[in-house]
């Protein structure tokens, strides 16, 4: 890069830091004003570390104000990348901080295959559908292309066992049992409630006297 490209640590010198990510060099930055954007371009010849951008993102918002901050990084072509297998966790974690509305905890439980231009997310639990409404699909393959430099189509598929199919309507069936046992335990209450004290209604009954019933003492 350019001598005269400035680094992180540099421009941004109140950001205190051990992380190499104040050696990479800014090579862009944009603002969208539409919606309230900073865009952020880097260029290192060290792997960052995913957590250390996220702590860079966090301190720009905080700093200036902007509602989001998109950090895309370019490597040099020696760099040894970590990869995506490999960052799954830190990547949907990174995801939770910058997307929370897309629910991305919920592709914790998954298994990815790589390949070429797709990555295919197995899921173990059900949510494909709900993830795919939220956009999550969408959000982490724009997430990979500004960590990695490419890009991905990203498909969300259920694929579960026998074993946990069979842990889902366990769960099911025992959430199923407390709502009805809370709706009778509710009914038994009301009716409870309900229950007066029946009134005499025989016409011969006759209520007694004030002699009535009287046993007059016994002299002795």
């Amino acid at each position: 890069m350019s001598d005269k490209s400035k680094k992180v640590g540099e421009i941004f010198s109140d950001y205190k830091t051990s992380s190499n990510i104040k050696y990479a060099e800014i090579t862009a930055l944009n603002v969208v004003k539409k919606n309230n954007t900073l865009q952020v371009k880097l260029y290192s010849d060290e792997y960052i570390e995913i957590k250390e951008i996220w702590y860079f993102e966090k301190f720009l918002k905080e700093r200036f104000r902007f509602e989001h901050i998109d950090i895309q990084i370019n490597y040099h072509e020696k760099v040894e990348h970590k990869g995506i297998t490999e960052e799954w966790k830190n990547i949907i974690a990174y995801m939770a901080h910058k997307y929370p509305l897309t629910k991305p905890m919920l592709l914790l439980k998954s298994d990815i295959e790589v390949k070429e231009k797709q990555i295919l997310v197995k899921m173990h639990i059900k949510g494909a559908d709900f993830l795919k409404a939220k956009k999550t699909d969408i959000e982490l393959a724009n997430v990979l292309k500004n960590l990695f430099g490419k890009e991905y189509k990203i498909e969300l598929i259920e694929e579960i066992s026998k074993e946990e199919i069979q842990k889902i309507k366990d769960n099911l069936k025992k959430e199923e049992e407390q709502i009805i046992a809370k709706i009778e335990e509710n009914n038994h209450f009301k009716q409870i409630q309900e229950m007066q004290v029946p009134e005499y209604n025989d016409a011969n009954y006759m209520p007694p006297t004030d002699l009535e019933g009287y046993i007059p003492p016994i002299d002795r």
